[in-house]
């Protein structure tokens, strides 16, 4: 296990960005719910939402379109703690577990954590994939274009013109708002 944090960098606050998404109708709904969940526990604040974005499957082309959103938190919980919530929050949303390629009623994955880096058989932050995936940076860099890979050290944005020109990241009209 392999985990990084400067000792001036702990507090009782933390942000971080979390990736939603959802193959499995009703998309947009399953979202909502996701968020709902997150916005009643008392260690989370929700902060800001981005625009909902849909997006081609990734890596079985047979799935149904996504729609992905990015939400950006601020909690108390640490990241194994945040882990265990957004896994909650997914069965009590109707997720069984299967295969990460299969289509999903919803999925929540831990982006960023402030700046810390991990590196553990169950969690990786920030997410293994997130610096190849344009359905994850382009709703996070609204959110914040500023935004650093801890791992890498480099801003999210210089990732932007280096991913697949094969991944479609339609944003639509409707959005979730913040109640």
């Amino acid at each position: 296990m392999v985990i990084y944090q400067p000792i001036s960098n702990l507090k009782k606050v933390h942000n971080v960005y979390l990736g939603l998404g959802s193959n499995i109708e009703p998309r947009i709904k399953n979202l909502q719910e996701g968020v709902r969940l997150l916005q009643q526990q008392e260690q989370i604040q929700v902060r800001r939402i981005s625009s909902l974005y849909r997006t081609s499957p990734r890596d079985d082309v047979a799935q149904q379109w996504y729609v992905n959103v990015v939400v950006h938190i601020t909690t108390s919980l640490d990241p194994f703690s945040l882990l265990r919530l957004c896994q909650t929050i997914e069965r009590t949303l109707g997720r069984s577990p299967s295969p990460t390629i299969r289509p999903r009623k919803i999925d929540i994955d831990i982006l960023l954590y402030d700046h810390l880096t991990i590196l553990t058989e169950t969690l990786t932050i920030p997410h293994h994939r997130l610096h190849e995936r344009a359905f994850v940076l382009i709703p996070l860099l609204e959110l914040n274009n500023e935004l650093i890979h801890s791992r890498y050290g480099t801003p999210l944005r210089l990732f932007l013109p280096f991913l697949e020109r094969d991944q479609h990241v339609e944003k639509l009209s409707q959005s979730l708002d913040l109640p």
